[in-house]
């Protein structure tokens, strides 16, 4: 669904925008950021701030790149950003003719998905890879809980209220 202004204008996208989901069994929160990259706005320079921040962070990276264009100079220096985290690779665009080659040699082990964000085209693919990477062991698994409905949100909010009251009266 339409949730934030696009274009292809550099610098549009400059919040980050989150989204809980369930991939095949497997609860995942997405984040879509502001491209990383300079620039000499300092309302764009916090949206690239914001996007480190969720990369600091994030277990899995999903670098998306334009297969319809030649690599670039910019695509090396985030590629070698991401070095030592867990990434796969997606082309975008799939559905134009392709010109960026094989970008494996940038992340070499990374997964590497083909995919038309117009189209729908390769989505699946991405899941499958996003899933397979998550529990294929790529991913260190964490004990913190992931509670997905604002209802449980709720419920658990409410019952550590309680909670801290009994402790207070005791």
């Amino acid at each position: 669904q339409s949730r934030a202004i696009v274009s292809p204008i550099p610098g549009t996208t400059r919040d980050t925008i989150e989204e809980t989901l369930n991939l095949r069994g497997l609860p995942v929160v997405l984040v879509d950021t502001a491209g990383i990259g300079p620039t000499g706005d300092p309302v764009e320079r916090l949206g690239v701030a914001r996007s480190h921040q969720a990369l600091d962070v994030a277990d899995v990276a999903l670098f998306v790149m334009d297969g319809s264009q030649p690599l670039t100079p910019h695509d090396r220096e985030i590629a070698a950003s991401l070095a030592g985290k867990t990434v796969v690779m997606v082309m975008n665009k799939s559905d134009l003719p392709q010109r960026c080659g094989a970008p494996s040699h940038l992340l070499p082990g990374a997964a590497v998905v083909s995919l038309s964000a117009l189209t729908g085209q390769g989505l699946d693919l991405l899941e499958a890879t996003i899933v397979q990477t998550v529990l294929g062991g790529q991913v260190a698994a964490s004990d913190a809980a992931l509670v997905t409905t604002p209802r449980h949100q709720d419920a658990l909010r409410r019952a550590a209220e309680h909670l801290a009251a009994a402790a207070d009266v005791l």
